[in-house]
């Protein structure tokens, strides 16, 4: 596969372009970028998704963004391979500060659990597709499986024969 040179879902906001009181933002993506976004996480479709969001400045050339993200996806069950229906709502608490020699961006052991993630801000471009983009592939189920069901072993523990077991069939192989 080829690489992306832009992400599957952007929205750009120059920091500039922020009020001291903040600026509330609602993003929706395309049906073209839903299937980008289906094709890359590996789903069957992306039925619906959008992130709301607040941003505020947070001094020294930082700005908190606090929302959510909401999409309607369709997964392929772990176990039976049928398509499960999943509604995804993500809480998003992001802080994106511009980069500083010796702060939380260089110094991986500086770890506060309350404490916001960090997004270097590059100039005072934010990407909020990207950030949404990048938290819905967080919130999805690696192992979705449809309720009520488990996986089921071909036969009963401790069912199968000697002559059946993995050992017993190398062994033939071996043997010849």
């Amino acid at each position: 596969m080829e690489a992306r040179e832009k992400p599957p879902f952007s929205r750009l906001f120059h920091g500039s372009e922020i009020p001291p009181g903040g600026l509330r933002v609602s993003e929706q993506a395309s049906k073209q970028e839903r299937k980008d976004i289906a094709e890359l996480l590996g789903l069957r479709s992306v039925n619906r998704f959008s992130f709301d969001a607040e941003l505020t400045p947070a001094g020294k050339g930082a700005y908190d963004v606090t929302g959510s993200i909401a999409a309607r996806v369709v997964q392929t069950c772990v176990i039976t391979l049928e398509p499960i229906d999943v509604e995804i709502d993500y809480e998003v608490k992001v802080r994106f500060a511009p980069p500083e020699k010796g702060g939380p961006h260089d110094d991986p052991t500086q770890f506060d659990p309350q404490a916001r993630d960090l997004e270097p801000l590059i100039g005072d471009i934010m990407d909020l597709g990207q950030l949404a983009y990048e938290h819905l592939a967080i919130a999805i189920d690696p192992y979705p499986r449809q309720a009520g069901t488990a996986f089921q072993w071909g036969g009963e523990a401790g069912s199968e024969s000697d002559d059946d077991s993995p050992f017993a069939v190398l062994k033939r192989l071996k043997d010849g």
